[in-house]
């Protein structure tokens, strides 16, 4: 797959988050999933070189790695709220 120099450096943003996480960083998954929207936008134009319904396997990781990285960041308000008593 061939991207023109915007969408590779969005599809590298999307990539080195995880990664930066795997070796002790500290990420921005907000940041993440702003560059999936937007990397989502470009591919989704008419005149794309790489369209994101002949990429389905890109969209289907990337839409999952925007799921769950929606839970790592409100991670304290789910401990917050199972521990409360007031949930009972």
């Amino acid at each position: 797959m061939r991207l023109p120099a915007h969408e590779d450096t969005l599809l590298g943003a999307c990539v080195s988050g995880p990664d930066a996480l795997r070796r002790g960083g500290a990420v921005s998954f907000d940041g993440l999933r702003l560059d999936w929207l937007r990397l989502q936008a470009a591919l989704s134009m008419p005149n794309s070189p790489a369209p994101l319904l002949s990429n389905q396997r890109l969209a289907v990781a990337l839409n999952n790695l925007d799921y769950h990285t929606r839970f790592v960041d409100t991670l304290g308000d789910w401990i917050r709220q199972a521990a409360s008593p007031t949930a009972l």
